[in-house]
């Protein structure tokens, strides 16, 4: 036999007191006056056992009663095989990630479970036990022991957010901020264990000190349809230009999705709805036309609707009309050239020219797409403007001159290039439709029309298919890809040399060179669990410091000032889903960034209850079953008290305590 309260076992120093009374009982004195004593004996001696077995019998009740009103407090049990003692500390891991929002069968959300579950395990330890309470915040306030008062007050404060943690992050946290290395703690992990939080397939390992105890909270069926992803057809957005954008949807769960509703909202109104079916375990997407009016910038979402997992039915992001295309062109002389034609159009294109004996080359780094055109060689200096150019992730356009220098095409090339053997005109081979250089561009029945007739120059071994070949087979338009991209030609421009600048070809050929070239400064959007982004900026000084701003709440992050670009590094833990404008030192909007949550935590699939125990090693692991408040307590204390008593010992007390009533009135 144990006791959880031993210390109140003292109190069985007050069975003495019954007995000291019924020791050292006076009566009252009281006159009786008697006509013979011979009636006095009489009485005395049918009354003296009678009041002898009474006075025994009350002594036992009150003993009896005093004994197991003290049994009530010191809470006896019998440990069973099974008992766990208690531990030093109790540390309780709540996830409070989106997730948990999710309804369970009673009608509440997960996280209202988990917080019941921790307010029944409160009742379970004695008063004096000190508790760690952490969530996926890994806040300062989880490193603290608190009292059970303490954690009461603070589940009070606590609610769902939006950061998502695997067990190998809990697990190493725990042990990160443990002061003593010999505690011996209860450790509880309140979650609903979703299989993608689990980083490896080996079983994490335990400090072999804690005794475990997890809790799964269960949703039922795992149906959820998720947001996978937002894309525009061509990165280029330019108002009134041809445009889509596509969403990607994923259903995680095992049963088909009808008619699925897809709306589109821009700038808080709706410009779209679609609807979508999905197979089990499948994706599907639906694409909206760009028809509609755009700002500058503009704060985008994609919504669906779906019950109970409501978390992630919203999905944000930006859309952010392009700026002109910068493209510099570097020719022979001052001559105009079909370059300086094509790209005219100044509400696109922001052109310039320079003839190759007066470049600017700051102006040349800065461009978007470079164009050596009718160039037979240059110079040590502009080849190492255009390595860096390139290295930086620069696009350049290479057309060769009439007795081009294969040396100097190759240092830009990459690739062995040799002048091509003089010959007569060669025409071209159509272009290939399901290229994604030439998607939307061409159709079948367009890559059968006529092709434009060269004189090549150039010539190479290419090292991918060509976008563009003679009918000989040698190549006419190569992509080479490194840091930047290089677009290699093999016959010049100049019309001496071929009708490729008054083909029909020409003109989507280099419209899409320049689409192409414009460099995406920043994603529709970002994943919480990221942590750093950058942007392009025209200048900023290491002191200045560009803040995040969302309603109310505002932030300074961490952040440092690369070549062009403001880097920011923020705790993935201070944000949340949704818009946030950047702010620069002087207060106005730079740019909006929109957040969502790691796509992970939209896969509810969970690891099954009966499979949990085998996800740790090193330490003993009991795998809690909720079945209701009172069900879960009767469970914790069964493993950590064995059988008890304490119910037996009330009732037991109120036996004799009524015995001892009634032995006084009624015998």
């Amino acid at each position: 036999m144990s006791f959880y309260q031993p210390q109140f076992l003292w109190g069985l120093l007050a069975l003495a007191i019954p007995i000291l009374v019924h020791l050292f009982y006076f009566r009252r004195v009281r006159k009786v006056y008697f006509s013979n004593l011979q009636f006095l004996r009489l009485v005395k001696e049918s009354k003296k056992q009678q009041l002898k077995l009474k006075h025994y019998l009350i002594l036992a009740s009150r003993l009896l009663a005093i004994f197991f009103l003290v049994m009530i407090f010191a809470q006896p049990y019998q440990p069973t095989e099974e008992e766990i003692a208690l531990g030093d500390e109790v540390w309780v891991y709540l996830d409070n990630s989106p997730s948990m929002s999710t309804l369970v069968p009673d009608g509440f959300a997960g996280f209202d479970q988990g917080v019941a579950a921790v307010n029944n395990l409160l009742d379970l330890y004695p008063k004096g036990t000190q508790y760690r309470l952490m969530t996926n915040s890994f806040d300062a306030g989880s490193q603290v022991s608190r009292s059970q008062n303490e954690v009461r007050e603070l589940l009070t404060e606590m609610s769902v957010g939006s950061r998502i943690r695997t067990f190998p992050e809990v697990i190493n946290r725990f042990e990160a901020t443990t002061t003593d290395p010999g505690m011996r703690p209860d450790v509880y992990f309140i979650s609903d264990f979703q299989a993608s939080v689990f980083e490896e397939e080996d079983p994490i390992t335990l400090d072999s000190a804690w005794q475990v105890y997890l809790l799964p909270i269960t949703y039922g069926q795992a149906d959820n349809v998720l947001i996978d992803s937002v894309y525009l057809a061509s990165p280029y957005l330019q108002p009134n230009e041809p445009n889509s954008l596509e969403v990607v949807l994923r259903n995680a769960g095992d049963a088909p999705q009808e008619d699925r509703l897809v709306k589109l909202f821009v700038n808080g109104v709706q410009v779209g709805n679609s609807s979508i079916n999905i197979s089990a375990q499948g994706t599907g997407s639906v694409s909206f036309p760009v028809n509609f009016p755009l700002q500058a910038e503009n704060r985008c979402r994609i919504s669906i609707e779906e019950f109970p997992v409501v978390f992630d039915n919203d999905f944000y992001f930006t859309l952010t009309l392009a700026g002109r295309i910068r493209i510099v062109e570097v020719k022979p002389d001052e001559t105009i050239t079909s370059v300086e034609k094509v790209y005219g159009n100044p509400t696109l294109f922001d052109f310039t020219s320079f003839s190759v004996s007066n470049v600017n080359y700051n102006t040349l780094e800065e461009a978007d797409l470079v164009v050596l055109s009718g160039l037979n060689s240059w110079d040590a200096a502009l080849q190492g403007t255009l390595t860096r150019y390139q290295q930086q992730g620069g696009t350049l356009a290479v057309f060769p001159g009439d007795t081009p220098d294969a040396g100097v095409y190759a240092s830009s090339a990459g690739l062995s290039v040799i002048p091509a053997p003089q010959g007569p005109e060669v025409s071209l081979s159509g272009p290939d439709a399901n290229s994604s250089f030439f998607q939307n561009i061409f159709t079948e029945a367009d890559a059968q029309v006529d092709m434009p007739q060269v004189i090549p120059t150039l010539t190479w071994q290419p090292r991918t298919l060509p976008l563009l070949s003679l009918r000989t087979g040698a190549p006419f338009m190569s992509a080479i890809q490194g840091s930047g991209t290089t677009y290699l030609f093999a016959a010049p421009l100049s019309p001496d040399f071929g009708a490729f600048t008054q083909h029909a070809i020409f003109v989507p050929v280099m419209y899409r060179m320049a689409v192409l070239s414009k460099r995406v400064e920043r994603p529709l959007f970002y994943r919480l669990n990221r942590t750093t982004f950058s942007f392009p900026v025209d200048s900023v000084s290491p002191e200045q410091l560009y803040k995040l701003r969302r309603g109310e709440e505002e932030l300074i992050p961490g952040q440092r000032v690369a070549p062009g670009q403001l880097v920011m590094e923020v705790p993935s833990n201070l944000l949340s889903p949704g818009y946030y404008s950047v702010l620069r030192p002087e207060g106005d909007t730079l740019t909006n960034l929109a957040f969502n949550l790691d796509v992970r935590e939209s896969r509810l699939l969970a690891v099954a209850p009966e499979k949990l125990e085998g996800q740790f090693t090193g330490a003993p692991v009991e795998v809690l079953v909720w079945e209701g408040i009172d069900e879960f307590q009767q469970q914790l204390q069964a493993l950590q008290e064995g059988n008890s008593y304490w119910r037996l010992a009330l009732w037991l007390t109120l036996l004799f305590l009524g015995a001892e009533i009634a032995l006084i009135r009624f015998l």
